[in-house]
């Protein structure tokens, strides 16, 4: 990137391990899990003339798949249910063109 990411992610950025949250925002740990490929393209595919102009037209950003192993059943359903809201707020937003972190979504 050519801009710095804000200061409380330098860690994540200096290991190239920076991401996209369900609302838009650069985060380290909490990444956006999608339920399909398509719609992580089409969300990616959005945001990136936002991330572009934030941060140098030489931002790289990809989807990549992810599998986690869940050790019960409660973890299971957590997986699940994060799935499901951040594919929610996806879409949402994808749907609304509201794209700002900030902005609310849902009343």
């Amino acid at each position: 990137m050519s801009g710095p990411a804000p200061a409380h992610l330098g860690y994540q950025e200096d290991k190239n391990e920076l991401y996209l949250s369900a609302n838009g925002a650069l985060s380290g740990p909490k990444q956006c899990q999608l339920d399909t490929k398509e719609l992580a393209e089409k969300f990616l595919e959005a945001y990136m003339p936002r991330l572009q102009k934030r941060y140098g037209a030489n931002v790289l950003a990809e989807v990549f798949k992810c599998e986690a192993q869940c050790s019960g059943a409660l973890s299971e359903k957590r997986v699940r249910a994060r799935i499901e809201a951040d594919s929610r707020i996806a879409r949402k937003r994808l749907e609304t063109g509201l794209l700002a972190p900030n902005a609310r979504l849902f009343d």
